[in-house]
């Protein structure tokens, strides 16, 4: 995939980039919890800043559904974002629809600005012309740069591409190139796929059976191949307008599904919570032989303790694995904290984004990057 890049410009000199980061971090009050998505984006904070580029930097945080929300002010990281930097950075808070001249008066005089949350505006997720124009109207050109939202068609993130000269930062550039290698795998080939809804993984499963050798399933998505299949799930989280599908599925030998798993009550219902023994062994060997692994989704309801061993074991398996492997969605990244992650895995920052690239389609605010 060949990408427009941020790095193909020579003289940006003096020139003003709208760049949309994914800042959408954890916070306790007023202080950021973990900034590892802050720092993923200075790279190309950074790049811009030695090229001389002015830069207005826009994000999202949580889910304020279009309203001004205290608790979801980015006020926290623009303090985090100028403690890295250890220089200042402008927290605009002026509403841009109502005082847009007023809001461009204040960025005028910075060379680094962050605006406050783009979602305060319900016109963001309709992916608004207007929001994306005025959007527009603050600088001259824009660098997407946030990958984990590069699958939402949104006026930051998509609808901007229309009004402005639109590149990829050098997070999205490593995004793609990663994603799109292990679309190219070396053979064997091991995918593991977890999460709770087969509805959300289906294009993911049905395009990973043309390129990989094995695709190992757990999590309640697992459930509904095991009812397809006639087992005894008792009251397991199922999506029963999927079970034909997924018995369809089945008569492909690549799919492999667990051979047994651990009940457990949960809301007074007994249900499937976790990978039995030899369905962990069994998936341990084959990506013990692997030479590409793909993870997303974990295998069994691992925040309680008593049902997290297939999650983590499987974790541990593949970070001291040797095969180049791709991991992602929050939940798997959880299930990674405290293991050693070596050169030979890469981290996806974007689990929702992640499995729209795999499942091959074209994301939203990636299509006018796309160098024909």
């Amino acid at each position: 995939m060949n990408i427009r890049s941020i790095q193909s410009i020579k003289n940006l000199a003096g020139q003003t980039a709208l760049v949309r980061v994914d800042f959408n971090v954890k916070l306790k009050g007023d202080r950021v919890v973990n900034n590892q998505k802050i720092v993923e984006s200075l790279p190309t904070i950074k790049l811009l800043q030695k090229k001389g580029v002015k830069i207005i930097l826009c994000s999202h945080l949580g889910r304020p559904n279009g309203h001004k929300v205290k608790e979801f002010s980015l006020r926290p990281v623009a303090n985090e974002l100028a403690r890295l930097l250890k220089q200042p950075v402008a927290f605009i808070q002026t509403d841009l629809i109502k005082n847009f001249d007023f809001a461009k008066k204040q960025l005028a005089g910075q060379s680094l600005s962050l605006l406050e949350n783009i979602r305060f505006y319900p016109e963001e997720e309709k992916n608004s012309p207007k929001l994306a124009k005025l959007l527009a109207g603050l600088a001259e050109l824009f660098v997407m740069d946030a990958f984990g939202t590069i699958h939402r068609a949104q006026a930051s993130t998509e609808k901007i591409t229309h009004y402005l000269p639109s590149y990829a930062g050098l997070l999205v550039i490593k995004e793609a190139k990663n994603l799109s290698q292990a679309l190219n795998p070396k053979h064997p080939a091991v995918a593991i796929i977890g999460g709770a809804k087969i509805s959300d993984k289906i294009l993911i499963i049905k395009n990973l059976l043309t390129k990989y050798d094995y695709l190992l399933l757990g999590g309640a998505l697992a459930n509904n191949f095991l009812a397809a299949k006639g087992f005894d799930i008792k009251q397991s989280l199922i999506e029963p307008k999927q079970l034909n599908l997924a018995k369809k599925l089945l008569a492909n030998k690549k799919i492999i599904i667990p051979q047994d798993y651990i009940f457990g009550k949960l809301n007074n219902q007994e249900m499937i919570l976790d990978l039995g023994p030899k369905t962990i062994k069994q998936y341990c060997q084959l990506i013990k032989s692997a030479k590409s692994i793909i993870w997303n989704g974990p295998l069994g309801y691992f925040e309680q303790p008593q049902f997290a061993r297939a999650t983590k074991t499987i974790a541990r398996a593949i970070t001291t694995s040797s095969a180049k492997a791709v991991l992602g969605g929050g939940e798997t990244l959880t299930a990674l904290k405290g293991l050693k992650i070596k050169n030979n895995i890469f981290v996806s920052t974007g689990g929702g984004a992640m499995l729209e690239f795999f499942s091959g389609q074209t994301l939203p605010g990636l299509k006018k990057l796309i160098i024909n």
